[in-house]
């Protein structure tokens, strides 16, 4: 039970929280715990969302320049759907 809560209902319910998915916020949690230790935990998952949220910025208007749509689900066919 505690298995659970601490690898996937925990991450689950602070990626809702900030945006983020629940593998970015692991992925978060594990990389910047890496590499600075408890601190890195603690500051990873927000710094990561800012990280993020930039990125996803940047992207969608390079995406809006050339006129593509910047909506994930308009690059979905019907054969391979979206998660």
């Amino acid at each position: 039970l505690q298995q659970f809560d601490g690898n996937i209902l925990g991450p689950r319910i602070l990626g809702d929280s900030i945006g983020l998915p629940a593998f970015w916020v692991i992925f978060a949690i594990l990389l910047f715990g890496g590499y600075f230790g408890v601190f890195g935990m603690f500051v990873g998952v927000p710094a990561f969302a800012v990280i993020y949220s930039v990125l996803k910025i940047w992207m969608e208007g390079r995406l809006s320049r050339k006129n593509m749509p910047t909506d994930t689900k308009s690059y979905a066919s019907e054969d391979h759907p979206l998660l």
